[in-house]
């Protein structure tokens, strides 16, 4: 077994530290967590919070099956959709619910502890990390005596008001990261006072430590490259190295009982998931695996780590954006006068180096996952990371060494003063951030009751349908997939189960812009059975909608706008949510946007139009230089989705496009949905082209209630344009194939259809599409949303992800998924195409029709 004994008498008398004062320091850091987070305790649950509740209350009431069956089940039961293996988490829920039942107050309780528990373990394991590599050296190194405990002090208290934090102390699921590093930093702590004394007590309490890390979350598999790493560190400077793969090697062979813990946890974990690798699949784990190296180079995901402002709560350019930014300057300022002056900088250099080593080893299991958000959602994946990144700021920014040199005196002092800046500018953030997860949960709590008032007014037979669930309250995640209402609705956070009563149709995940018509209008034809509700995040009420059958539509099939220009003008943050509401309002005179008005006299209501045709012609008045590389560039086969004109771009995010036109109307400061950003398209050079927008696709339309005009703004830096002739089309068939359920099921809480024995069958017309030959129709992977993956739900190319594609010569009948396509308990989508004589998509794809072949958790 490896150990290290102490050599120096000074060191070991350096490292002493009182029971007294440990447990003030221990009372020192829960104090601060309860301060700065103790907000979060009047908070309530949200998002995936809902996952949970409805298995722990059935687990204690009537079904104990459910909770040990964690042991051997995917992560909330989700088998082809979250692909992780963490019994612990459900375990810690159960805990809590013997104690509290269903109060948050409890659950929340538990979170703040767990973290002031972790708080307590960094300031315990970076004194061991100090002692280990760099106080028990032996060597005459004149240390400032209270070096051992001051800076593992500062570490301990950034680390525990550090923003980023938020997440696993305030957002009950998040628990995960939390739970999972007490087990983490307890078999680093105890492996590393083994090696310092001996304590074979320790090696056997590491080991278990890991073990139940494992069970809590796979970050803990790198603990033993992280102790591999100290080892090395400590060993490379030590007199008589047997080099590093000896060292490796004898280091693996005095810690075999951690690698043959992982190993027996790899295999149980691939026989209670089906695969050996795991993670996030469905459209998020499409996201995820292709926008890897995006996510992962993206220099702005750093910065918000090094910089925690959550642009939708504190804005830029508050008081504490800018004083965070000033202590950063001061900070670099030191760190250079520290390298000039101070004794052992280049020693503190090599070993801060060594201590983000460990922290880029600790961060390799959420590569998948890595992203940070303007909200700062994602900052839970560095939690772990914090302790080494801290210490090895802090060991830079403090000298450890005096020498009898004032300087560094005066810079120790300077560091002091600069550290609790910092503390305290993290913990005003910080609290703030907890009041804003408290306001968030508490408002998706009152969603839940007014829900459950209105489902209680209903007459026996009719249902209650939601529309516009808000995804997030300021960057906060509240229902981002509508998988999270059905246990909002169940027991214990209702008396009785309303799932089967509320349907939410806003798609699953959530989408902020995009609306299945075909859907509604199906339940609309029906409307005697259901009353629609939107949310309205104006007020955070929920608004009774009337929307009118097919019959009582008189709204003529073609109707042509008055268009009037209304001059130019600069543009707009459509990225910014908060403010893309007043783009049909922008009056900045300027030389960005032409912009043009077209007048409705009478008022259109959104059922009166399904499209409206855009003809424009588009001259461009730039260089030839320019021209010809726009035109090669247009020549890329990359680049034929871009700039193949018409319908291509339709209802993609304004993200995606180069040159682009928008279109707005005068309800976007309306009450419901007014936080959508308005339909953005590619303008292409040509003369007479035409643009078809799927009006009914978008929330925003379907919420209007009455709109009297329309703007529409053409960008003109390089182009020059001619607005032609605006039309709305009542109905889309010429357009877009119609699909519908024809198997035997009901509609579920999430407006997807449940199967009932596998019955696979849907109607389909594509009779009224012009030259139509037959159709194409595409089955979705598991958990795959077909408008996830291109960004609209009327697409017009095939989709490279779909799981199977049919083909059929014939415009109208009866369309039949064999069941051993979707053969995995899942949902999934179908839609069609017309196509003509030769395969090729005319039109769009139709809406698609989601198919749930599991009746929700076992």
């Amino acid at each position: 077994m490896l150990t290290v004994e102490s050599s120096n008498q000074e060191t070991r008398e350096l490292h002493t530290l009182s029971l007294r004062h440990r447990l003030l320091i221990c009372l020192l850091l829960f104090a601060v967590v309860f301060i700065v987070f103790g907000k979060a305790l009047g908070g309530n649950f949200i998002a995936d919070d809902a996952w949970y509740l409805p298995i722990i209350w059935r687990g204690f009431h009537g079904e104990p099956a459910l909770i040990w069956h964690q042991l051997q089940a995917p992560y909330t039961y989700r088998e082809s959709l979250y692909v992780m293996y963490r019994p612990l988490v459900v375990f810690s829920w159960s805990l809590d619910y013997l104690v509290w039942h269903l109060n948050p107050f409890g659950y929340h309780l538990s979170n703040l502890i767990y973290h002031a528990i972790n708080s307590c373990l960094v300031f315990w394991v970076s004194r061991l990390l100090l002692r280990f590599l760099l106080l028990n050296d032996g060597e005459k190194l004149n240390l400032d005596q209270s070096v051992a405990w001051k800076i593992p002090l500062m570490v301990s208290l950034a680390f525990a008001v550090y923003p980023g934090q938020v997440e696993p102390t305030c957002w009950v699921m998040c628990r995960i990261d939390s739970l999972a590093a007490i087990f983490y930093f307890c078999a680093l702590g105890t492996m590393l006072q083994y090696w310092l004394g001996g304590n074979k007590s320790c090696f056997w309490s590491s080991i278990i430590a890991l073990f139940f890390g494992l069970a809590t979350k796979e970050v803990c598999v790198t603990a033993p490259l992280v102790l591999m790493m100290v080892w090395l560190c400590k060993k490379y400077r030590a007199p008589g190295s047997a080099g590093a793969a000896r060292e490796i090697f004898a280091f693996f062979q005095s810690i075999w009982p951690m690698l043959a813990l992982i190993c027996v946890y790899i295999v149980v974990r691939a026989a209670a998931l089906g695969t050996p690798i795991g993670g996030y699949t469905g459209s998020l784990g499409l996201y995820l695996n292709h926008s890897f190296l995006t996510r992962l180079l993206n220099i702005n995901n750093y910065w918000a780590l090094l910089h925690p402002i959550d642009q939708y709560i504190l804005g830029a350019n508050s008081a504490a954006d800018i004083g965070l930014r000033a202590i950063y300057s001061i900070i670099a300022v030191l760190l250079v006068l520290n390298y000039k002056t101070t004794p052992c900088m280049i020693r503190r250099l090599k070993l801060a180096c060594w201590f983000l080593g460990i922290a880029l080893l600790m961060f390799i299991p959420s590569l998948q996952i890595w992203f940070v958000s303007k909200g700062m959602m994602g900052t839970r994946l560095v939690y772990h990371m914090c302790l080494p990144t801290l210490l090895a700021v802090v060991l830079l920014l403090h000298p450890v060494a005096t020498n009898g040199n004032s300087k560094a005196n005066r810079l120790r002092k300077a560091s002091y003063v600069v550290l609790i800046l910092f503390v305290l500018t993290c913990s005003y953030i910080s609290s703030i951030y907890a009041g804003a997860w408290r306001e968030a949960s508490n408002t998706v709590a009152k969603i839940r009751r007014d829900i459950v008032t209105e489902a209680a007014t209903l007459p026996p037979r009719e249902k209650l349908v939601l529309l516009n669930l808000p995804s997030d309250f300021d960057g906060l995640v509240a229902f981002f997939t509508i998988d999270f209402l059905p246990g909002l609705l169940r027991p214990g956070l209702c008396e009785s189960d309303l799932s089967s009563r509320v349907i939410s149709i806003d798609g699953a995940p959530l989408n902020l812009r995009l609306l299945n018509f075909s859907r509604l209008k199906d339940l609309v034809e029906h409307q005697g059975q259901y009353q629609f509700f939107a949310y309205s995040p104006a007020d955070k009420q929920l608004h009774r909608m009337f929307f009118p059958r097919s019959s009582e539509i008189n709204a003529p099939d073609r109707r042509e706008l008055s268009i009037r220009d209304i001059g130019k003008f600069e543009t707009v943050n459509i990225f910014d949510e908060n403010k893309s509401h007043f783009f049909f309002t922008n009056n900045r005179a300027g030389k960005y946007f032409q912009s043009y008005k077209m007048e409705l006299n009478p008022p259109a209501h959104p059922f009166d139009a399904e499209l409206m045709e855009l003809k424009i012609s588009c001259r461009p008045h730039k260089s030839w230089l320019k021209q010809r590389l726009d035109d090669l560039q247009r020549a890329l086969p990359d680049q034929e989705e871009k700039w193949q004109p018409v319908d291509k771009a339709d209802g993609r995010s304004a993200s995606y496009v180069d040159n682009a036109g928008y279109l707005s109307w005068d309800t976007q400061a309306h009450a419901v949905g007014e936080l959508v950003l308005p339909v953005a398209f590619s303008v292409f050079d040509g003369e007479h082209v035409t643009y078809r927008i799927n009006l009914t696709q978008y929330k925003r339309w379907i919420l209007a209630g009455e709109v009297r005009e329309f703007r529409l703004d053409l960008p003109i830096e390089e182009y020059s344009y001619d607005l032609e002739s605006v039309s709305l089309l009542r109905n889309a068939d010429s357009f877009v194939p119609k699909l519908h359920f024809a198997g035997k099921g009901v509609m579920n809480t999430c407006g997807l259809y449940e199967l009932e024995a596998n019955d696979l069958r849907f109607s389909f017309d594509a009779s009224k599409i012009r030259n139509a030959r037959g159709i194409i129709a595409e089955v979705s992977r598991p958990y795959c949303e077909f408008d996830f993956v291109s960004g609209t739900l009327r697409d017009r190319k095939p989709c490279k992800y779909a799981l199977h594609t049919m083909r059929m010569d014939k415009l109208q009948g009866e369309l039949t998924v064999p069941p051993g396509m979707v053969r995995k308990p899942a949902y999934y989508q179908v839609r069609i195409a017309a196509t003509d004589a030769h395969g090729e998509i005319l039109g769009s794809f139709s809406d698609p029709v989601t198919v749930a072949t599991v009746t929700g958790l076992p």
